[in-house]
Order: structure tokens, then sequence, then C-alpha cells
């Protein structure tokens, strides 16, 4: 039996890819310039002059907007303007996603991406492809371990999973409780 190491969580993320030469391996994981990297939700909610919860959630949802706005014109800054959607796999440790082209175990690539978990973020790291595997024709299924990863980027990818995990829980929740209502 496998045992991961890191949480998982299936998502889909606006990537960009690229194949690097082996040469390059010194690039370390970092954010990318000019993304918004904290909300300020939790300064609202621990503001004990908010009493008001009506005042807090527009706050709180306003600040979403606007993070949202930053984070689609920091996108042309970034590079990612062009990126492309993936389904994939996420974890602190790496990722696997499912890629027309074949590549080489042992291969260094570089992938930019945005996740989209508030306050959104734009991260570029690097992996060592350590799994290829042929499902069609033109699709390979692809698994990168993340290599030379700093704290504050683990940070992001770990806070990003979870928000991705409270929400599929908040779904099948909120599933399960209109199929009790339906049985009613």
């Amino acid at each position: 039996m496998e045992k991961r190491q890191f949480f998982r969580v299936n998502d889909v993320i606006p990537l960009i890819l690229k194949k690097m030469p082996p040469a390059a391996s010194a690039l370390k994981a970092r954010l990318m310039p000019g993304m918004l990297q904290q909300s300020f939700e939790p300064a609202l909610a621990d503001d004990d002059r908010l009493s008001d919860s009506n005042l807090l959630r527009m706050l709180t949802a306003i600040d979403a907007k606007l993070n949202l706005i930053l984070a689609r014109l920091s996108t042309r800054d970034s590079g990612l303007i062009n990126a492309e959607n993936y389904q994939v796999n996420l974890s602190e440790g790496g990722i696997c996603l499912t890629l027309p082209d074949a590549y080489a175990v042992g291969d260094l690539i570089e992938i930019k991406m945005m996740l989209s978990s508030i306050p959104y973020s734009a991260l570029l790291v690097c992996g060592l492809v350590e799994r290829v595997q042929k499902l069609t024709e033109e699709s390979f299924e692809v698994a990168v371990a993340f290599i030379e990863m700093e704290d504050d980027v683990r940070e992001v990818l770990s806070r990003h999973i979870l928000h991705r995990q409270r929400g599929m829980l908040r779904n099948q929740l909120g599933y399960l409780h209109n199929t009790d209502k339906e049985e009613i």
C-alpha cells in the first residue's frame, strides 16, 4: 500500500508548462509578483467594532471581488493571461495531469499556476517528472514532484488545497442535506 505524504485534491487550474534544460535545476519555486497575497477577511472578522454580521459579510464580499479584479489584472504581468486550464490532482508535493505531449521520467519542468482560493496566488514551481503513462495516442498522464520549494510557496499550496477540500465537503454535506429533505 502506497502511503501519501500530503493531502491531495482534484481541481482545474490555469497552467503554463515549460520543459527546462537539466542545468536549470537551481530554479526555486516562488510566489509570482503582482498578486495580492493577503486578504482583509481575518482583520475584518477580528475587529470588535464590526459586530454587525451583515456588514461583515458585505465587506468580505467586496474584499473577494477586489481580489478577483487584482488577480485578473496581474495575470497579464505574470504571463498567465494565455494559460490553459488543466484538470489536475494537486498536493504540496506535486501535481498529476493529462497532457497531449509525452515527457520523459527525469525531465525538469517549470510550471506557472494560478490558484483560485482567496487571496488569488500565482506560483512558479519546478518539478521532476516521476511517472508518465500513455492513456491514448494523444494523451499522457504525467506525475511531477515539486522540487526546491520554499515554505511560503508550500503554505500557499496548502491553503489552496484546504480551501478546495472545505468547498468539496460543503457541497457533499449540502447534497446529503438536500437528499434527506427529499425522502421526507
